[in-house]
């Protein structure tokens, strides 16, 4: 069974739930999610993990997405526990190399 701690992050007027385990940050919502979304992919990754309202285990997840949303951060320094499907970790490999404030186009990325 896995912890999966979770809070709400806050920016401007929008709110949204940020989520991580003990191996990295899982899952940032869009403030146009609820919070029923966030427990069907909970559900849905993490099956049989027990949900943990932590503050305090989210503070530097949380700081880090501020700084990068207000400009004054160009890259995290955290760990991530991206879970998917075999495309969507090679999705997600390929924008981490994108870098900050550049725009890629799909026609751009490699066709392995």
């Amino acid at each position: 069974m896995c912890l999966v701690y979770w809070s709400y992050w806050y920016l401007k007027n929008a709110k949204g739930i940020i989520a991580s385990t003990d191996h990295g940050i899982a899952y940032v919502g869009s403030p146009y999610e609820t919070g029923t979304d966030f427990q069907d992919w909970a559900t849905k990754v993490f099956n049989h993990s027990t949900l943990i309202n932590n503050e305090d285990k989210l503070r530097n997840y949380k700081l880090q997405l501020e700084d990068f949303f207000t400009g004054r951060r160009k890259e995290f320094t955290v760990n991530f526990d991206l879970r998917g499907s075999l495309f969507q970790q090679q999705v997600w490999e390929i924008l981490k190399c994108i870098p900050f404030g550049e725009t890629v186009s799909i026609q751009m990325l490699p066709e392995d």
